[in-house]
């Protein structure tokens, strides 16, 4: 789980335990409380504190029972991906995707257009409409939409998520530096939590 350390520095134990928790319910659900303990290497009553707190809040559920070893036949868990869904948008150098995924990174919809090759303000108005399409093709998910997530090039300050962008000037090999403050125009725009990262980043933990 290295690859979510980019997103863990400023988390809080407990913040970090549930990510690690979900993590793996994600990749290996149906899976029993005792085997995250051991994969964790966190006591199982811990664990099941957490997961119970996960089953009320309708992310975890449990299913039919494991092959016992001994003794009582555990519980499998398993995370439900349609407790929530995320919005994403990825920035290149040809295009502009946008992506509804569940909590399992399932894909719901997808949209896709070039990329504007001008200004940028330009790009931002069409990561906008890129956001505007997909809630406009998901109405029966847009109330449990939890956060949006943008990989875009550029020096992003992670403590506004403001980006940092050249822009070209003219028809000249002439560039300004322009700050956009990305991430609070696009809450302010749709009141959703937004995550904004660098898209060699993002690339690396999509992988």
């Amino acid at each position: 789980m290295r690859t979510l350390d980019f997103w863990k520095e400023d988390l809080s134990e407990k913040e970090k335990r549930n990510i690690d928790i979900l993590e793996i319910l994600r990749r290996r659900g149906p899976i029993s409380r005792p085997d995250i303990s051991k994969e964790m290497g966190v006591n199982v009553v811990t664990i099941s504190n957490y997961v119970d707190e996960f089953i009320k809040r309708n992310l975890v559920y449990e299913k039919e029972l494991d092959v016992s070893e001994g003794g009582r036949r555990p519980v499998l868990l398993d995370l439900n991906a349609q407790a929530g869904y995320v919005i994403g948008v990825g920035l290149n150098l040809m295009s502009m995707v946008g992506l509804l995924l569940d909590l399992k990174g399932n894909i719901i919809t997808k949209t896709q257009v070039a990329r504007p090759r001008a200004s940028v303000k330009e790009i931002s108005e069409c990561l906008f409409d890129i956001v505007r399409e997909i809630l406009r093709r998901s109405k029966e998910h847009s109330s449990n939409i939890k956060g949006i997530g943008v990989g875009i090039a550029g020096l992003i300050n992670k403590a506004d998520g403001s980006i940092h962008w050249p822009q070209k000037m003219d028809h000249y090999y002439t560039y300004a530096s322009v700050d956009l403050p990305l991430k609070s125009l696009i809450e302010r725009e749709f009141n959703i939590p937004t995550l904004i990262e660098n898209d060699a980043t993002s690339a690396c933990f999509g992988e």
